[in-house]
Formats: C-alpha cells, structure tokens, sequence
C-alpha cells in the first residue's frame, strides 16, 4: 500500500463526546503497556480543559492513528507525549507525516519525546525500533540523563529516554 500515508488526514480533536475520540482510545488501549497509559477519564479530563492536543488520522471513515501533545505553557516546548497507529496500518509511513506536520505547525515550539529505555524490562526490540523511528525523524537522543516515569496506572516505574528535535 505505498502511497497510503498521503490519504490520511489528520485532524485536531477538541471533543471528548464523538466517535473519533472513542475509536482513538481504543488505539491509545491497544499500543500502551498499562504502567505507561494514564486512565481514559483523565486524559478526557485534560482534553476538555484544553491542557491536551488530541490528533487522530483518518483514512476514509477509519480512525488508523492518534496523537495527545500536551504543550507545556510559558515556554517554547510541547511533548509529543503519546503516538500510536493502529497495528493494521503501522509501517506505512503515517507516523513521520503526522511528526512533519507537527514540526510544520510548530515551527516556533521545540518538540520534546519519552522513549522506553530498550535496557530495561521487557520488549526490547520493539524499543529500539521506536528510537531508531524517532532518530529517523530527526530527533536528538539526551545521553546520559536517567529520567523514570512514574506509574501512571498500576504499581511499576519505566525508565526512559529523553530526546527532542
């Protein structure tokens, strides 16, 4: 399916009551590990008071990718705090539109990422893989910076990476 990733259409999610932000939640359910996801009523919660950017990608009438930034107020840095593709439609080059997009439209921001640290824990490959995405995107890896994410569901602290472009 080459070619596919220039049909999506992304398109900003400012309502918590609609089909698109339901059918984002169920990628957002199936991509995250649960010590990494924060529980649907708060992200909701921080969508309705507009401390989150919710993005999905639309391909024909399907909801294939999704994206929460949380841009950090009074400075020039927004996190791209959580990405995901629908598993049918990963690799398709969806993801490095939807960053490029992003870049675009913020061209004034600086865009900060976490990373699961591929050294710790399980699912390592799959780790490295979204690093060497990132890099591929033209973002910059901080070496040397221990940063762990609280348990954000659930009783386990994840090291990650830091980085940004």
């Amino acid at each position: 399916m080459p070619g596919l990733f220039t049909m999506v259409n992304f398109i900003e999610i400012k309502e918590t009551n609609n089909k698109y932000f339901n059918e984002a939640m169920n990628i957002y359910n199936a991509s995250f590990p649960s010590n990494e996801k924060q529980p649907v009523n708060k992200l909701r919660q921080l969508l309705e008071e507009s401390r989150y950017q919710m993005f999905v990608g639309c391909l024909e009438k399907k909801t294939v990718f999704m994206s929460l930034i949380y841009p950090l107020k009074g400075t020039d840095f927004i996190l791209l705090d959580y990405m995901a593709t629908h598993r049918h439609f990963r690799k398709l080059g969806i993801g490095n539109r939807f960053i490029e997009t992003i870049k675009t439209t913020n061209s004034n921001k600086h865009i900060i990422i976490e990373i699961e640290n591929p050294d710790h824990g399980n699912n390592k490959t799959q780790k490295e893989q979204r690093i060497v995405f990132y890099k591929g995107c033209g973002f910059k890896e901080m070496k040397n910076v221990r940063y762990v994410l609280p348990p954000l569901s659930g009783n386990t602290a994840t090291e990650m990476r830091f980085g940004g472009n």
